[in-house]
C-alpha cells in the first residue's frame, strides 16, 4: 500500500512541476508587450490562466492529502513495530530467566 502512494504522490509531483511549467509559459504570454489587440483574445488567455491557477490548487491539495495520508501510514507503521518488538523483548527475556 505504501508503494501505491508513493506512485500517486509522485505523479501528483510530476503533474504539479508539469503544470508549473506550463503556467509560466504562458505568464509569460501575457507579459503587456505580447498581449493580443484583440480584448477577446486577452480574455480567453486570462481565462486560461485562471483555469491553470485552480488546477495548480486543486493538484497542492491532493499533494497534501497524500502527504497527510503517508504520515498517519507510518505513524501506524511505527506504532505497530514498536507493539512487536515489545512483545518479542518480553517473550525473550522470559525464555531468558526461565533458563
Amino acid at each position: 500500500m505504501l508503494r501505491s502512494v508513493k506512485r500517486r504522490l509522485d505523479y501528483i509531483r510530476i503533474q504539479l512541476e508539469n503544470l508549473l511549467e506550463v503556467n509560466a509559459r504562458q505568464l509569460e504570454e501575457l507579459s503587456p508587450l505580447n498581449f493580443a489587440s484583440s480584448s477577446k483574445e486577452s480574455m480567453e488567455l486570462r481565462m486560461c490562466v485562471m483555469q491553470m491557477q485552480e488546477m495548480s490548487m486543486s493538484f497542492s491539495l491532493q499533494y497534501l492529502r497524500l502527504q497527510s495520508a503517508i504520515q498517519q501510514e507510518t505513524r501506524e507503521f511505527t506504532l505497530l513495530s514498536n507493539i512487536m518488538k515489545a512483545r518479542h523483548e518480553a517473550a525473550k527475556n522470559a525464555i531468558n530467566n526461565i533458563r
